[in-house]
C-alpha cells in the first residue's frame, strides 16, 4: 500500500519535491491557496487552502492516514508543516527552533551568548526607538522586517534622510509595526547550505554572492563551491555548525547567509529550509552530489539519511535583471541552447510585461544554472550567456 505524503505549498519551487515524491511511489496530497498552483498538476490530490492554517488542514485530511508532512524552499508554510506533523505524531523539526529561525530578532537574541559575531541590533517598536538607536550605532545601517524572506523590505540607510524615507516604505512589510535595525557590515557575502541528521551537520555548499546594483541588497549571481581559501572555508564551516548547534537545530536543511570582513564572520540570517530558486532541489545535487529533496522526504518518513561521499563541483546560479519598464523584446535565447554545461534557464517575464526592476529577490527577470568541474570554463560560459541574452526594456 502506498504511503501518503502531505506537501504544504504547490507553487513553482515546490514542484520538484512533489515530482520526486510521485517518483518514489508516494500518494501526494498537495495544499496551496492558489487554485492554479503548478504543483497541483503533479499531485494525486489537490486541496485549495491557506498553507498556514493548521487547524483547517488537519480537518481536511482527517480521513487520510498521513505518513509524512513536508515543505521546501519556503518559510511561509514551515511552521504549519511541522505543527501538523507534530499533531499527527509524525517526524518533525523542533517547533521552538522554527519559532526562533522564522523571526530574525529571535535568531539574533538566541545567539547573544554564543561568542558568534553579529552586528549590533535592536527590535524597534516605535519611531522614537528607531531614531534613538540609529544615533547610537551610526550610519550606514540596515532596517528590515523580522519575518520576511527574499530580501523583501531590507533597506540600507546611509543617513537620517534615507532612514525616514525607507522606514515609510518598510511599513507595508511590517508585522505589528516591529522591525529590526542593525549596523551595516561591509564585506563579502556568502550563503551556506547544510543538512543535519540527528545533530550531525554536513556543509553541502558555500556560495559567494555577487551584488551588482549599488544600495540594493539583492544578489545577481551566486557561485557555489568555487575555490576559496582553505582557512576561510574551515572558519565558515566552524561558524555555521556552531550556530546550528546553539540554535538547537537537530535535523533538516538550513540556509544561512553570512558576511566576511577582514577575516571576521558575521551572521546575516538563517532559516530551517532549503534555499530558494532551485538551490534546494537542483543546485545542491549538482554541486555536492547530495539529493536534499530526497533527504527531506526520507527524514520525514523516518527513513535513514546517509551522507555519501560529497563532491565540490563549481556551479553558478545567475540572474537576469534590468531597469524598470515595459519589456519590448527578449533576444538571443536561441544562441545558448546548445551550451553543454547550461543546466537550466527560465524567464519569469514575457514580451509586453511590465517589470518593476531589481527591488528584491523576487524582482529578477529570470535565471540560469551552469555547472562545470572547471570553474574557469564556467566563468567563460557565464560571460557568453550574459552577452548573448538581451532585454529591450523602456
Amino acid at each position: 500500500m502506498k504511503q501518503n505524503i502531505l506537501i504544504l505549498g504547490a507553487g513553482k519551487w515546490q514542484c520538484p519535491i512533489i515530482k520526486l515524491a510521485k517518483k518514489l511511489n508516494l500518494y501526494v496530497i498537495a495544499i496551496d491557496n492558489n487554485p492554479n498552483a503548478p504543483g497541483f498538476d503533479y499531485a494525486d490530490l489537490s486541496i485549495k487552502e491557506q498553507i498556514t492554517d493548521k487547524n483547517k488542514i488537519l480537518n481536511l485530511i482527517r480521513n487520510y492516514k498521513i505518513n509524512a508532512v513536508v515543505t521546501d524552499q519556503t518559510e511561509v508554510s514551515l511552521k504549519a508543516t511541522n505543527e501538523i506533523a507534530a499533531a499527527l505524531n509524525l517526524k518533525h523539526l523542533k517547533l521552538s527552533t522554527i519559532e526562533k529561525t522564522n523571526n530574525k530578532f529571535l535568531t539574533r537574541n538566541s545567539l547573544i551568548y554564543s561568542n558568534l559575531n553579529q552586528p549590533s541590533f535592536k527590535l524597534i517598536k516605535s519611531q522614537k526607538q528607531l531614531y534613538s538607536f540609529s544615533s547610537k550605532i551610526g550610519y550606514p545601517l540596515v532596517i528590515k522586517p523580522i519575518n520576511k524572506s527574499s530580501s523583501e523590505g531590507v533597506f540600507i540607510c546611509r543617513n537620517k534622510f534615507e532612514l525616514r524615507k525607507k522606514h515609510f516604505e518598510l511599513k507595508k512589510y511590517l508585522y505589528r509595526d516591529n522591525l529590526l535595525i542593525e549596523n551595516f557590515i561591509e564585506g563579502k557575502e556568502y550563503s551556506v547550505e547544510s543538512f543535519t541528521v540527528n545533530n550531525l551537520t554536513k556543509i553541502l555548499a558555500i556560495s559567494e554572492k555577487v551584488k551588482s546594483v549599488k544600495n540594493i541588497p539583492v544578489a545577481t549571481r551566486l557561485d557555489f563551491n568555487f575555490p576559496i581559501n582553505k582557512f576561510l572555508r574551515n572558519k565558515i564551516v566552524f561558524y555555521v555548525k556552531k550556530m546550528i548547534h546553539k540554535l538547537g537545530i537537530s535535523n533538516g536543511p538550513t540556509h544561512t547567509e553570512i558576511i566576511v570582513f577582514n577575516g571576521k564572520i558575521s551572521l546575516v540570517e538563517t532559516t530551517m529550509r532549503g534555499g530558494g530558486f532551485g538551490i534546494s532541489s537542483h543546485i545542491i545535487k549538482l554541486t555536492s552530489g547530495f539529493d536534499q529533496n530526497l533527504a527531506i522526504i526520507n527524514q520525514s518518513l523516518g527513513n535513514e539519511v546517509k551522507f555519501n561521499k560529497l563532491i565540490r563541483k563549481p556551479t553558478s546560479l545567475c540572474f537576469f535583471y534590468y531597469k524598470e519598464g515595459y519589456i519590448r523584446g527578449i533576444y538571443g535565447l536561441d544562441k545558448i541552447k546548445k551550451i553543454k554545461n547550461l543546466e537550466k534557464i527560465e524567464l519569469f517575464y514575457s514580451k509586453g510585461d511590465y517589470y518593476k526592476g531589481l527591488v528584491s529577490d523576487r524582482g529578477r527577470l529570470g535565471y540560469f544554472i551552469v555547472s562545470d568541474v572547471n570553474y574557469q570554463n564556467l566563468k567563460n560560459t557565464i560571460r557568453k550567456i550574459y552577452s548573448s541574452v538581451k532585454f529591450e526594456i523602456n
